[in-house]
């Protein structure tokens, strides 16, 4: 009995003795310089930018063993002079295997040092020439400019932005925008935006409406006929009825070496085409201003702008239809400024500007305006055809030609005018409605014949707007009856001037005026 107590009292001084050697002795946290950053060790630069993981030069370790000590992020704080938020304060806790804890903190101080950049949206303005580009319709408009944005790219802390706008210089078409930002850290940065003047001297909107080609409007010309399917009023048909005339050359831009009809010479045969037009029925003419806009266009020391012919050659076509009681679709664009198809003409590349009306839209659409504002409340306009056969301009995507449409529009109602395009054919004419056009036009060939017959009643193409059709000038008086009949609201013949075997209207206009005076 004794030899087992003496076992049990020595069993206790055991295992008091191993109470005297428990473990109390807390980890320790140890900072360090992670390599490649500077700073102290518990006070780390990091630069702009940079994701900084929190445990990189951290340790911790139980001094008294080698056992593991779980290592934690207890919290993070973000602060710092006037609520910056560059400078973030971790606190860590370490815990050994006998649950002893240590508390450390150390700050890591995001180094700002990166001026915040200012992004412009494309929609808005366009580079050309090494320098950003945008279209305003005033001064005031100039400086409210809202096409950009800023971005600090180390915490996104903008505190202050500014713009202002200033005339470059004398002339009053150039004004420019100056654009500044300050980050938290006192970054500064300014970006300068050239901003062309398109609008009239009296500007009737000045709002976003002539930027983003949202604008709303209603213009005398449009055709009346109505789309149901019903026949159209022979007087109505016949207002909206006449030819084309693509140009005295074909497929040159206004301006062009062989498109100038200022001259004395050019214009009187303008003005001998014109009379014969009015004289045999035509009460429409449909021209083509631009084609691909290759000469129609100059360079103006980065800048592309109007080259002064186009005024020219503008002015003169008004004014000679006005005399012969016409009035004029003017055809902005053909397809052939973006259809795959690159034409050299004497050495030089010509034919294809997509970007015109992609990336550089803001441009083309100021363009647009900029002549529409010349010639704006002008009796003789009949309509703006903002492009001809678009669905052949196969350098651009269906949406990117649609939003160019629609903006196109926009800025054709901002001057009063009615705007529409030319489909290349029935089956393709639907797409362009909900686009504000008000009024559809496609194209029609002899060719078609089988597939799209041309005798096809208007209110089952489900349109919205009057509808009308060019056709080649064979067989007229058949296919103006056809089209009044079944609801179109006019016919446009291809054209005076062209190839015979396409059907010279000069070749038909007996029989075209014979229709209207025989009904």
């Amino acid at each position: 009995m004794k030899k087992i107590l003496a076992v049990i009292v020595v069993l206790l001084m055991a295992l008091i003795a191993g109470c005297d050697d428990a473990d109390t002795t807390p980890p320790v946290i140890t900072f360090s310089i992670p390599l490649g950053y500077q700073g102290e060790v518990n006070n780390v630069f990091v630069p702009c930018g940079v994701v900084f993981d929190a445990f990189l030069g951290v340790r911790a370790k139980d001094p008294g063993n080698e056992d593991p000590v779980r290592l934690e992020i207890e919290s993070q704080l973000f602060g710092g002079e006037n609520g910056s938020n560059h400078i973030l304060t971790v606190d860590y806790v370490a815990t050994d295997q006998a649950g002893n804890e240590t508390r450390a903190s150390r700050t890591i101080k995001f180094d700002d040092n990166e001026a915040p950049a200012i992004v412009f949206d494309p929609d808005y303005a366009s580079q050309i020439g090494g320098r950003w580009v945008t279209i305003v319709m005033s001064p005031q408009e100039a400086a409210r400019f809202s096409g950009f944005k800023v971005v600090d790219a180390c915490d996104g802390d903008i505190t202050r932005r500014a713009i202002t706008a200033v005339a470059a210089g004398d002339n009053p078409m150039v004004w420019e925008i100056t654009i500044a930002a300050v980050d938290q850290a006192g970054n500064e940065a300014a970006e300068i935006l050239t901003a062309l003047n398109f609008g009239p001297a009296e500007p009737a909107n000045n709002n976003e409406a002539e930027l983003t080609g949202e604008g709303e409007g209603e213009g005398e010309g449009e055709p009346t006929a109505e789309t149901e399917n019903k026949e159209t009023a022979l007087a109505d048909f016949y207002l909206a009825s006449g030819a084309s005339l693509p140009w005295i050359y074909y497929g040159q831009d206004f301006g062009a070496k062989n498109g100038d009809f200022a001259s004395k010479a050019s214009r009187q045969q303008l003005g001998d085409n014109f009379l014969f037009l009015a004289q045999n029925g035509a009460s429409v003419v449909r021209v083509f201003l631009g084609c691909d806009l290759s000469s129609g266009l100059k360079d103006y020391d980065g800048i592309v702008g109007w080259d002064p012919a186009v005024f020219e050659n503008v002015s003169v076509l008004l004014a000679e239809a006005q005399a012969a009681g016409l009035r004029v679709i003017l055809v902005f664009l053909d397809y052939t400024v973006a259809d795959g198809i690159v034409i050299t003409d004497d050495g030089v590349i010509v034919g294809e500007r997509p970007e015109l009306l992609t990336n550089q839209k803001t441009l083309l659409l100021g363009l647009l305006g900029q002549l529409l504002s010349a010639y704006q409340g002008n009796p003789a306009i009949y309509g703006i055809e903002i492009i001809n056969h678009p669905e052949n301009a196969i350098a651009l995507s269906a949406s990117e030609m649609k939003s160019f449409v629609q903006d196109a529009a926009g800025i054709v109602h901002n001057y009063g005018l009615t705007a529409t395009v030319c489909s290349r054919g029935r089956a393709d004419v639907g797409q362009w409605q909900g686009l504000n056009l008000d009024f559809y036009e496609f194209s029609y060939d002899d060719s078609m014949e089988a597939e799209l017959p041309l005798d096809y009643p208007a209110g089952q193409l489900g349109l919205d707007k009057p509808v009308l059709v060019d056709i080649q000038a064979s067989a007229v008086w058949l296919k103006l009856n056809l089209l009044r009949k079944n609801g179109y609201a006019g016919a446009l013949c291809w054209s005076l001037n062209s190839d015979p075997a396409e059907g010279d209207f000069a070749n038909s206009a007996d029989r075209y005026l014979a229709y209207f005076l025989n009904h």
